[in-house]
């Protein structure tokens, strides 16, 4: 499951679920753009 967090759901989600991988990037980061595919096809 691939989810935008904000700061409203962010503790919801990580309390609801046993594993939980965030990824935090910036639109500006090149290397946020490089992985963004990566998280999104092993999620």
């Amino acid at each position: 499951m691939l989810e935008e967090l904000t700061e409203d759901n962010l503790a919801d989600l990580i309390s609801q679920n046993q594993k939980v991988l965030v990824q935090f990037s910036a639109g500006w980061c090149g290397n946020c753009r490089i992985m963004k595919p990566k998280f999104k096809k092993k999620s």
